[in-house]
């Protein structure tokens, strides 16, 4: 259990060296994602329990552009921000469930467009969030993978996924989805549906 993080105390020795940081995990004190943000190498980073609600471009401004996977899960995260993973942009994998977002601005992840092959937003948004983020999604030409089960979303426009021509496997199970237009998945060619 951590209880509290100096930022000091846990980059000495380890700034250029640490490839993989896990501080998630339920128990841990709450943690903002600038604490460790002088892990030059970092390629994998897990993350509980932000002290933030709001992910924003300067949350990554010093970190390594090595960052290939991001995991916020359980960190009460609200909104994305528009170009909050500029500095960040060579992410393969981003991984956002068991928060509370009720905003994803539509540019948020424009500057991961070309890199991004999986996102991961299953239990991810609060109740008040019913319909799918066609305009935030759409820019992501390489994803492979997208999972948003578990969330409450009911409308998903018959364009939801029009723009994703590699997505290969989408889960959408336990939404209260109300209607799937016809034309929907038309575009999409070699996907698993789960």
């Amino acid at each position: 259990m951590l209880l509290k993080l100096g930022a000091i105390q846990i980059h000495n020795g380890f700034q250029f060296s640490l490839n993989k940081l896990d501080l998630s995990g339920t128990e841990n004190a709450p943690v903002a994602v600038q604490d460790v943000r002088r892990f030059r190498n970092l390629r994998v980073l897990s993350l509980s329990r932000l002290s933030q609600q709001i992910l924003s471009v300067e949350d990554f401004l010093e970190f390594g552009t090595d960052l290939e996977e991001l995991k916020i899960t359980f960190g009460h995260l609200q909104i994305i921000k528009n170009n909050a993973f500029k500095h960040v942009h060579g992410l393969k994998k981003l991984q956002l469930s068991d928060n509370k977002i009720n905003n994803i601005e539509n540019n948020a992840f424009v500057d991961i467009s070309h890199s991004l092959v999986s996102l991961k937003l299953f239990h991810a948004f609060s109740s008040s969030v019913q319909n799918f983020p066609t305009e935030a999604i759409k820019t992501l030409s390489n994803l492979e993978e997208l999972d948003i089960s578990n969330n409450e979303i009911k409308n998903m426009p018959d364009t939801s996924f029009h723009f994703l021509k590699k997505l290969k496997r989408l889960s959408i199970q336990d939404n209260i989805i109300e209607i799937v237009y016809k034309g929907t998945f038309q575009v999409i060619i070699n996907f698993m549906l789960i």
